[in-house]
């Protein structure tokens, strides 16, 4: 176990690196630096497919499988699991696609800032088109004869479905009809009122504060999570608005933390180990996700 734990634990580091770019994309990447950025994204894309594909990898996964389970705590069993189901995913795939992936999420960002910048959907078309077409291949590639939305949505929720997830909505989509029409309406309580950016976030670090969390909050063009590093160096974003009480939207951010404090607590239980935080985080902290719900909304 001690081997696989180390090269797990090299895997995340490589991971939380691109967490970080991503995070610095958002934030505070120069004007200009996309391409570049780019370069360094899916330079780091290829290293990380080499070793999560790599025979090695597969031989500690092989000998780990093999242990008496009983003698494996449930999160020793966890791990193993999980790991081998990411290992078996990324062998079916191409290096050449992951960079090509990578690359279009950096890209796809710069080109949705300047879309929404310039209300031009016409800019943002082509990079849907263009992922839809890479996630179909790469659900062809890794799980042939299902469904590309049903593989989107098994990896970003286990166990998801097209079918599920129509029986979902139409339980909810009276009352979201109902709510969204409640939300229209003219709103006359607080007219005129100052609030400026600065104490909009510092009512926003108050409440995530309040909540357990004290990692940093930036701005963005849009709200995220970055967890870098849990729980050492977890990052969230959002959008202020001058003047706009609303933009502080509490209960984005209430729900927000509330994901970002169960997924530290859950790496501080174990020892901030990063074996076990894989799928989840990789999950959450990835642009293709948005760009996913993008593509197929």
């Amino acid at each position: 176990m001690e081997q696989l734990r180390q090269q797990l634990g090299e895997i995340e580091a490589i991971g939380s690196v691109m967490a970080l770019l991503q995070w610095d994309q958002q934030v505070t990447l120069p004007a200009g630096a996309h391409q570049a950025r780019q370069r360094q994204v899916e330079t780091l894309a290829s290293l990380l497919y080499k070793m999560q594909s790599s025979e090695e990898l597969g031989r500690c996964l092989e000998r780990a499988r093999e242990i008496d389970p009983s003698t494996l705590s449930g999160m020793e069993r966890a791990t193993i699991r999980e790991a081998y189901r990411e290992y078996s995913r990324v062998i079916k795939t191409r290096e050449s696609l992951y960079r090509r992936i990578s690359g279009l999420e950096v890209t796809a960002q710069a080109t949705w800032e300047q879309a929404r910048r310039e209300n031009r959907f016409d800019l943002m078309a082509p990079v849907i088109s263009e992922w839809i077409s890479i996630r179909k291949e790469e659900a062809a590639v890794v799980s042939p004869g299902m469904d590309p939305y049903d593989y989107v949505l098994d990896e970003h929720e286990r166990g998801s479905s097209v079918q599920k997830m129509d029986r979902m909505f139409e339980r909810i989509k009276q009352p979201l009809i109902e709510l969204l029409a409640k939300i229209k309406q003219p709103d006359n309580d607080t007219p005129g009122v100052a609030f400026p950016m600065e104490p909009q976030r510092e009512l926003a670090r108050k409440i995530i504060q309040d909540m357990g969390f004290n990692g940093r909050l930036d701005d963005s063009v849009h709200p995220m999570t970055v967890p870098v590093s849990p729980p050492s160096d977890v990052r969230i974003t959002s959008k202020f608005i001058e003047n706009n009480p609303r933009s502080v939207d509490d209960f984005f951010k209430v729900l927000r933390t509330s994901n970002i404090v169960f997924e530290s607590a859950q790496v501080w239980h174990l020892g901030g180990d990063p074996r076990d935080r894989t799928c989840a985080i990789r999950a959450r902290a990835s642009r293709g996700a948005g760009l996913d719900r993008v593509a197929t909304a």
